[in-house]
């Protein structure tokens, strides 16, 4: 096994330390055993030296310098344990590094399957909201409208074809009644008097609002309002609120509204931005005229704010043209120049 440099540079003195007591531990052994055999054949040199109780000394020394030798042997043992834990150490860190570099393998792939769930996760959702949304053209689909139900209703309209809307084409009738019916003497130009306020909210949930003049607004051929008279200046925006309140109870639109507030929550809570361009891809302009005034006039009073600002900071129906609308000046209710409403807009307090 190889050692690191600081552990290298221990066994080396250590290996030092262990060669020089072995040579003392053998100098002693060497030395006992030669005065040993020194005493047995030239005891008259031992006499010399110790002439009182020469054989006790004779037998002492080389006992001593047996037991140094000994002393010696322990320790170069102890020495030995050390080496033998330098190989140790060594390896403890070679094991702390294998399980360093482990870890870090296993760190990465739970990094990586973290990803991979992740990106499982995100597809999920893409997933899903492609089955939503093809869930709710499929509610858009199943949408009709039928024409002959409005009263009064102007003959020119009332043709073959046009006396049953179904799917994206039900908007265009949903408009031709909005508009006959802001012009019709039994619609908006109708005069309430006595209970029959109280009696409307009563029915609708929401009061009366006057229409406040007389000309006609409709171009029910263009499926436009039409400026008229020289002091018209454009519905305000509590008077288009109105319009799309008592539109919306006339239709059995709940479905189609559940979808799409449920459609544009999910985009909105799985940030999903992005494919709020793929939800108007798949409208025709009738349907994302209806929904620009639903998104403008309904929202707020459903307390949906949040979703509403977060709509707007993504700029969906922002590619509406302003032609398209009933009105042109009816783009800035949603999205408004210079940050401020017309006053023609502002709600009356």
């Amino acid at each position: 096994m190889e050692l690191k440099k600081d552990l290298e540079t221990q066994r080396d003195v250590l290996k030092k330390s262990i060669r020089n007591y072995l040579r003392l531990a053998w100098a002693c052994i060497a030395l006992a055993v030669l005065l040993f055999v020194f005493y047995a054949f030239c005891p008259f040199f031992i006499y010399n030296l110790f002439p009182v109780n020469t054989h006790d000394y004779a037998i002492a020394i080389p006992v001593l310098l047996a037991s140094i030798a000994g002393v010696f042997f322990v320790y170069i043992a102890f020495l030995g344990q050390r080496w033998q834990m330098l190989y140790q150490q060594q390896e403890i860190r070679d094991n702390r590094q294998e399980m360093k570099l482990s870890t870090e393998e296993l760190k990465n792939q739970a990094k990586a399957l973290t990803g991979q769930i992740s990106r499982m996760d995100r597809d999920f959702i893409n997933q899903n909201f492609f089955r939503i949304l093809e869930q709710h053209f499929k509610t858009r689909d199943m949408l009709t409208y039928s024409n002959m139900e409005n009263f009064n209703m102007n003959p020119d309209i009332a043709k073959p074809g046009l006396q049953k809307y179904s799917g994206e084409k039900t908007f265009i009738g949903v408009f031709r009644f909005l508009l006959d019916w802001i012009d019709n003497e039994e619609g908006w130009n109708k005069q309430l008097s006595g209970n029959q306020p109280e009696m409307f909210e009563i029915m609708h949930g929401f009061k009366w609002v006057d229409k406040n003049f007389n000309f006609k607004l409709s171009d029910l051929p263009q499926l436009k309002l039409v400026s008229q008279g020289g002091d018209y200046h454009g519905l305000n925006k509590n008077q288009i609120q109105f319009l799309f309140r008592y539109l919306l109870s006339e239709l059995e639109f709940d479905t189609y509204i559940r979808s799409i507030i449920n459609l544009l929550e999910y985009v909105k809570e799985n940030s999903l931005s992005k494919y709020l361009r793929v939800i108007e891809s798949g409208m025709g302009n009738q349907e994302r005229v209806f929904l620009f005034y639903f998104l403008t006039t309904q929202f707020e009073l459903r307390n949906e704010f949040d979703l509403m600002e977060w709509l707007m900071e993504n700029d969906f129906l922002f590619s509406i043209g302003a032609k398209e609308l009933l009105d042109p000046l009816h783009k800035s209710l949603l999205y408004p120049k210079d940050g401020e409403l017309p006053i023609a807009y502002i709600i009356p307090q």
